[in-house]
């Protein structure tokens, strides 16, 4: 009876500690400029860099995005290409070898669609 007893306890205190990391947002941003989002993803990593134990989630939600119009000469926001998510994704474990940083303590997930582009980290 005393070793069911321990062993329970054991448990329960193994299950209180492995849910003690909180979640917490680094960061959301929609359409911005490649310095603004390149300064954004040193963010992340910095971030990543400071709590070893932990592994960041980029979420990417499809949307309108704001691209530059020559002919205009002007911005306009535009409906989404298919694929666009998968297209960020790419560039950001591209921008992770660079900075020599291991993508692995990265999860991406395509989140689905909001009204502009957005991603969350």
């Amino acid at each position: 009876m005393k070793t069911i007893f321990l062993a329970l306890l054991f448990c329960i205190l193994f299950c209180i500690s492995a849910f003690s990391q909180e979640t917490k947002k680094i960061d959301e941003f929609e359409n911005i400029n490649c310095d603004d989002y390149l300064a954004r993803m040193d963010a992340a990593i910095i971030e990543a860099q400071n709590n070893l134990s932990s592994k960041v989630y980029i979420l990417i939600y499809e949307g309108k995005e704001l691209k530059y119009n020559s002919r205009k000469n002007k911005t306009e926001s535009v409906f989404p290409n298919f694929g666009s998510a998968k297209a960020k994704i790419r560039s950001i474990k591209t921008y992770l070898l660079l900075r020599k940083f291991p993508a692995e303590r990265f999860t991406f997930v395509k989140a689905g669609f909001r009204e502009n582009l957005t991603v969350e980290i």
